[in-house]
C-alpha cells in the first residue's frame, strides 16, 4: 500500500514538472517568435533604407553640376541620416539574433 501511494506521489510530481515544462516551452516559443517577427521586421526596414540609398545616389548621379551647395549639403546630410539609420538597424538585427540565440 505505501508503494503504491509513493508512485502516486511520484507520478503526481512528475506531471506537475511536464506541465511547468510544457507551459516553459510555450513561453520560450512565444518569444522566439516574437524576436523572429522583429527581425523581419528590421530587415524589411534593411531593404527600405537600401533602396531609400540608391534612389539617392541615382538622383545625385544624375544631377551631377546642376546642384548647387545648399543642395549638395542636403544630399550629403540625407546620406549621412540613411547611413546612421542602416547602421543601427544592422545592430538591432544582430541584438535580436543574439536574443534568440540565447532563447
Amino acid at each position: 500500500r505505501q508503494m503504491l501511494m509513493e508512485h502516486r506521489l511520484q507520478g503526481t510530481r512528475l506531471q506537475s514538472e511536464v506541465s511547468l515544462l510544457t507551459k516553459e516551452k510555450l513561453a520560450t516559443e512565444e518569444k522566439v517568435e516574437a524576436v523572429l517577427t522583429e527581425i523581419a521586421a528590421f530587415e524589411n526596414g534593411v531593404r527600405t533604407l537600401e533602396r531609400e540609398m540608391a534612389e539617392l545616389s541615382k538622383a545625385e548621379a544624375e544631377a551631377v553640376g546642376t546642384l548647387d551647395e545648399a543642395a549638395k549639403v542636403e544630399l550629403r546630410e540625407n546620406k549621412m541620416r540613411l547611413d546612421r539609420e542602416f547602421g543601427a538597424m544592422l545592430i538591432k538585427i544582430a541584438d535580436r539574433r543574439e536574443t534568440l540565440r540565447a532563447l
